[in-house]
């Protein structure tokens, strides 16, 4: 079973992490990914 079910509504952009080679995963200001979520069951 895939970890992710691909469709649409999936960016397939850079997140722009801070400084994800020191484990900083922060979005920088820029991220596409700011805003972009939402919940689901």
């Amino acid at each position: 079973m895939p970890l992710v079910t691909w469709n649409s509504s999936n960016i397939g952009a850079d997140p722009l992490f801070i400084d994800a080679i020191n484990n900083e995963y922060s979005l920088s200001d820029y991220s596409l990914a700011i805003g972009a979520g939402g919940y689901s069951e």
